[in-house]
């Protein structure tokens, strides 16, 4: 299965930072390039790091209402895959409250379509970030009706935490690399069965 737009576009936007302490794209003034972000076949962002520009020639900015959409997102993600497989996940209900604040904030209007027949969702500002708000929040809704939000995953290597979508048949994928990621925690998991007597 190849991902879709917005699909994409939420790996690209929860892959604007490197963790655990990578550089944020979204606190400098660097181009939004998840927006037009793409993914590879395997499902992963097409770049490398979370933006292409360069700190020295960028500057700080307040975007905190992105941050706090995108680690909403990203702690939503990682509960609902942690509840498949653990009836008590991690819980994290103040950052997720924290991005609901946000969403409530942005003013959104509902189009039905016209002749295109297909209803879509604007931002009621013409501001950049009011508008990447709504932009984010439009392929949440989207991605969820078309059933490709369901792919979209997060690394489940506990430090990594990298946005994939998960192109494997029966949906079952939980690292985002199984080169790095998914074979360091494999071996992790090997040692630790071999050490328990």
């Amino acid at each position: 299965m190849r991902p879709g737009n917005d699909a994409a576009l939420l790996t690209g936007f929860l892959n604007t930072i490197h963790l655990p302490d990578g550089m944020d794209a979204l606190r400098w003034s660097c181009p939004a390039d998840w927006l037009q972000d793409g993914l590879t076949g395997d499902g992963r962002s097409l770049h490398e790091g979370p933006s292409t520009c360069e700190v020295h020639g960028a500057k700080r900015r307040d975007s905190e209402p992105l941050v706090m959409l995108r680690e909403g997102l990203r702690v939503q993600l990682v509960r609902r895959d942690d509840a498949r497989s653990d009836p008590e996940p991690r819980r994290n209900p103040e950052i997720v409250a924290r991005a609901d604040a946000v969403l409530r904030s942005v003013p959104l209007i509902l189009s039905l379509g016209g002749e295109t027949r297909v209803p879509t969702l604007q931002p009621a500002s013409a501001t950049s970030e009011v508008d990447q708000l709504a932009t984010v929040a439009a392929a949440v809704i989207r991605a969820q009706l078309d059933g490709s939000l369901s792919r979209v995953k997060v690394c489940a290597r506990a430090w990594c935490r990298w946005a994939f979508f998960d192109t494997s048949r029966n949906r079952s994928r939980h690292w985002c690399s199984m080169a790095g990621c998914g074979n360091v925690e494999k071996n992790r998991a090997y040692r630790a069965r071999r050490a328990t007597p």
